[in-house]
């Protein structure tokens, strides 16, 4: 398994205009580079409030910050994730 160590918070719940649960879930980090024309800035995190109501998204030139938030969030909303369970009487999803 890899050695993980913390490295600091990228974004805190009480720091951004749009977090209506003040937790936030499932962060995925895509790197813009041949992907997205006019970007923001290198990487954009996309992130989403506890609760499943919205994808929200952040922006930066550097995996270490600052990350901005994205003045239009959420960008979508809608649930963030699906709650996927395996039914083992059933054995299906």
């Amino acid at each position: 398994m890899p050695q993980f160590t913390f490295q600091g918070i990228a974004l805190h719940p009480r720091d951004l205009s749009y977090a209506p649960t003040e937790q936030l879930i499932h962060p995925t980090i895509i790197k813009t580079k041949g992907r997205v024309k006019n970007p923001l800035g290198r990487y954009y995190l996309y992130y989403a409030p506890h609760k499943h109501v919205a994808i929200s998204m952040a922006y930066a030139d550097s995996m270490d910050g600052p990350w901005k938030e994205y003045k239009g969030n959420p960008v979508i909303e809608c649930p963030s994730a699906q709650d996927i369970r395996w039914i083992e009487a059933k054995q299906t999803l």
